[in-house]
């Protein structure tokens, strides 16, 4: 069995015909229905989604069409495009999802008002290389054009993007989506769902959805609960941990170097050449989101002086849930940077030269600098990237959960007390690294 990972987004059919769909006997038809919804459009698979190779479909001598199996849609088999894949011989891990806070989904909600409904979409932007790749033979109006790229959201798609693949995205397994909360107060992200639609509850008096012939609309809830009341399949679901009371407030420590922690350290990370003392670092334990959506306790040892400030940003990075898959002292890798790097390990205090300046010591060796996600976020100086394995993620434009861009939350976090982002250098592109002088 082959398997493939989505280069960027790629759209999913119900059928290997794509030609059929887009240009149709005379080249410039799409096969809309009586409402004008393009139905053979399934969904957007995010970059990063996975599937296994069922089938390859020769449509022409230009086009291959793969039918593929995916985790993120297990409704049902679908076809792709081969050019929007990655393949491999061997397996690939699924993409990896994680759920926005609260407000960060309600701000992406909101932002999509005003943005056209589609049959299966969920990247609202579109797909302009569609009009490329699938080229109409004759002139469109501005509204085939649209649909043609695949500009717009349907009502589940809507929820889709703004939670970045992290919800289910079909109604019919939103209905099973959550806790039921009939009967309670509406809390914000509250979902009114029904077979075919959804309703996001955004305040105590506002719904937000995706409607065909309105597109993405903000209504009363009063008036909407009162157009859908005779309705006998409604459901009231609450997912997010933070309206279910689940999310755990944010806990640290710091304190001198342990005795456990010094021993381990002398051994791996620490040599009296190191332009710190021990003296001077400090130990703190940090709870972060990973990548699997939990709460986890990492570990970090960095210089007293900012201790405290350290802490606050991990504060920040909590409560805006920015996803760390791990956080364990470069010691747990016998002090290889490398290993941990690889590992996507964040990692504070580590006594070693700057990369590709020999005799100068690097900020982590004063614990000055942190790494996050640095799989996720590589390094890059010419031909040198750093981990090696990091390389698929040296595309900025598509940004995955963990990966950091300049004034996302995590690069907030940090640049609001003083650090600077290796992101924006000029000679080089240290994307995982920030550092902090005294």
């Amino acid at each position: 069995m082959k398997f493939a990972r989505a280069k960027r987004p790629v759209p999913l059919l119900d059928t290997a015909n794509f030609l059929a769909v887009f240009g149709g006997k005379d080249g410039a038809s799409l096969p809309l229905d009586n409402q004008g919804l393009m139905r053979p459009l399934e969904m957007i698979a995010f970059p990063g989604t996975t599937f296994e190779i069922q089938e390859e479909i020769k449509e022409n001598q230009d086009t291959t069409i793969l039918h593929l199996k995916t985790e993120d849609y297990p409704e049902k088999n679908v076809f792709a495009d081969y050019r929007f894949l990655h393949q491999s011989e061997e397996n690939i891990p699924p993409r990896k999802a994680f759920l926005p806070s609260t407000k960060e989904i309600i701000q992406n909600l909101t932002d999509l008002v005003g943005m056209p409904y589609l049959w299966g979409g969920n990247w609202s932007e579109g797909i302009e290389e569609m009009l490329t790749l699938y080229p109409p033979q004759k002139p469109l109006d501005a509204e085939k054009r649209r649909i043609w790229a695949l500009k717009g959201v349907d009502c589940s798609g809507l929820l889709y993007e703004a939670t970045r693949g992290a919800t289910p995205r079909n109604t019919s397994q939103l209905l099973f989506f959550g806790k039921d909360c009939a009967g309670s107060s509406f809390l914000p992200l509250d979902l009114i769902v029904w077979p075919g639609h959804v309703l996001i509850v955004l305040d105590e008096n506002r719904v937000i959805e995706s409607r065909a012939s309105f597109g993405v609309i903000i209504s009363p809830l009063k008036e909407r609960l009162e157009e859908i009341k005779q309705r006998k399949d409604l459901r009231y679901k609450r997912f997010h941990p933070e309206q279910l009371g689940w999310l755990l407030p944010f806990r640290s420590t710091v304190s001198p170097l342990p005795l456990e922690v010094i021993d381990r350290m002398r051994l791996f990370s620490w040599t009296p050449e190191c332009p710190v003392s021990l003296h001077h670092l400090r130990y703190l334990t940090l709870t972060h989101f990973g990548f699997d959506g939990k709460v986890h306790t990492g570990e970090l040892v960095m210089h007293y002086r900012v201790a405290d400030e350290v802490i606050a940003i991990f504060k920040d990075l909590y409560e805006a849930r920015f996803p760390i898959e791990k956080m364990k002292l470069i010691d747990e890798y016998g002090g290889s940077d490398h290993h941990s790097m690889s590992d996507n390990n964040s990692s504070g205090f580590c006594f070693r030269e700057a990369i590709g300046k020999p005799g100068i010591f690097s900020k982590h060796s004063f614990g000055l600098a942190i790494d996050i996600n640095p799989l996720y976020n590589p390094y890059r100086k010419k031909e040198l990237i750093l981990p090696p394995e990091g390389e698929i993620f040296l595309d900025r434009s598509i940004l995955l959960p963990g990966m950091i861009s300049e004034n996302d939350p995590c690069h907030r976090a940090f640049s609001k007390r003083g650090w600077i982002w290796g992101g924006v250098w000029e000679d080089r592109q240290d994307y995982h690294h920030f550092e902090r002088s005294l």
